[in-house]
């Protein structure tokens, strides 16, 4: 049997970066250390592709940055 992961799902539309407030109820759900997980969009082939090469993310306990590396589109999984 499959077993269910709780996601929070963040879009962001031409964004330079995105700003996630880490708050209690976040911390209750994921813990004190999330797994984040950043797809962009690429217009040429219309499909959304995971990135962590050029991604540079930083958490401080109370807030997740995420750095596009200029205006990208896609979306942010927090669990």
């Amino acid at each position: 049997m499959a077993t269910y992961c709780q996601q929070t799902k963040i879009q962001f539309n031409n964004a330079d970066s995105t700003t996630i407030v880490y708050d209690a109820v976040m911390r209750a759900k994921y813990g004190v250390q999330p797994r984040v997980f950043v797809w962009y969009y690429d217009t040429v082939t219309e499909e959304f592709y995971l990135s962590n090469f050029f991604t540079v993310m930083k958490y401080d306990g109370s807030d997740i940055v995420v750095d596009h590396g200029g205006p990208n589109t896609g979306f942010i999984i927090v669990e």
